[in-house]
């Protein structure tokens, strides 16, 4: 049976391709997106368990970007997983206690493994299943 549907965004294709591997090894229907257009779009297209996002928002954007995916995607949680040495060097760590300000859900610290992406994503996704639609069946 599938696990949840997670979007993943990271500008970082190792990173990207690491969490796709482990979530999808997981059971979870996994979409990778390397930018955020392309994570909007997803988010925007389809029901989502989960945003897993390892691209760092800088403080000006991220109340309004967050906001805007809890618009669009309500119960959508959202992970923030820190690609340390691989981030980005325009980029600032944010503290944990502003991200859980600005509504990420789960963060996963540097140095990340298999085994931590995984428990956090499940603790937050709650592992949601998706059933098929039932087709409809027509009136004697």
């Amino acid at each position: 049976m599938p696990g949840a549907r997670i979007v993943i965004f990271s500008p970082t294709e190792l990173v990207r391709d690491a969490l796709g591997l482990w979530l999808s090894e997981a059971g979870h229907q996994v979409t990778l997106c390397a930018t955020e257009d392309e994570a909007a779009a997803r988010l925007g297209a389809e029901r989502v368990g989960a945003f897993v996002t390892a691209e760092l928002l800088p403080r000006g954007r991220a109340i309004p970007t967050l906001s805007a995916l809890r618009a669009r995607s309500p119960g959508t949680a959202i992970v923030y997983v820190d690609e340390g040495p691989l981030r980005p060097a325009r980029e600032t760590l944010l503290p944990s206690s502003f991200a859980r300000v600005i509504g990420v859900d789960a963060m996963v610290a540097w140095p990340f493994d298999r085994q931590s992406v995984v428990t956090a994503v499940d603790r937050v996704a709650g592992k949601a299943i998706y059933p098929q639609p039932v087709p409809p069946v027509a009136a004697d």
